[in-house]
């Protein structure tokens, strides 16, 4: 094609990040993907893949430049915008890193990990200290956990209580994960309250 390869090659590239971006979104954040927006994105990517090979044919005939100045022209401006790859490329790493990290210092992760090997006074702590910051359902859920298997279910009570009373219904915590949340916490008080296993 008038193109030549770089286009070829620039537009390989786009595509394996437009793919390798979306499964990492998908991976990590599930309901971060909008089905209408996916569908945008894929007109968007197609529509620039397919202007890469389009472009080179209307030039010949709007412009009126030879196929081989074309050739030139075109492989000159993607020498240089085989940078911009690179750049998305080297952003998207820094940002799943930074989520990475994020998600595994959470105050709700942390104290899903004390609650795992026993430390529930280390994991009251966080969860209180968070909560006086910022109010998190997450962090509030695994704080009760936490009171419940620390033998304080009334303070696990209070927790629910007040959870029932604001509403915690969102696009990241829908109506039927609420309530299974809360169901799965008021199983596990009265598991502790009788004492069953």
């Amino acid at each position: 094609m008038p193109g030549g390869k770089l286009p070829d090659e620039a537009a390989g590239i786009a595509a394996v990040i437009g793919v390798v971006s979306h499964l990492c979104v998908y991976r990590f954040s599930p309901e971060g993907i909008d089905h209408r927006n996916f569908f945008r994105f894929g007109i968007a990517a197609t529509c620039v893949v397919t202007s890469m090979y389009c472009l080179p044919y209307f030039g010949i005939q709007l412009i009126g430049l030879s196929a081989g100045e074309l050739q030139s022209r075109t492989q000159a401006l993607v020498k240089w915008g085989m940078f911009l790859p690179v750049l998305v490329v080297s952003i998207l790493v820094v940002y799943m890193a930074f989520r990475l990290i994020q998600i595994k210092f959470h105050p709700a992760n942390r104290i899903s990990r004390l609650i795992a090997v026993g430390d529930f006074d280390e994991a009251i702590r966080i969860g209180v200290k968070q909560l006086t910051k910022k109010w998190d359902f997450g962090t509030s859920i695994n704080l009760a956990h936490a009171y419940v298997r620390a033998g304080k279910p009334d303070k696990a009570r209070e927790i629910i209580a007040e959870l029932e009373r604001e509403s915690c219904v969102s696009k990241f915590c829908t109506q039927e994960v609420f309530t299974q949340a809360i169901n799965m916490l008021k199983a596990s008080i009265e598991k502790a309250s009788t004492g069953t296993s």
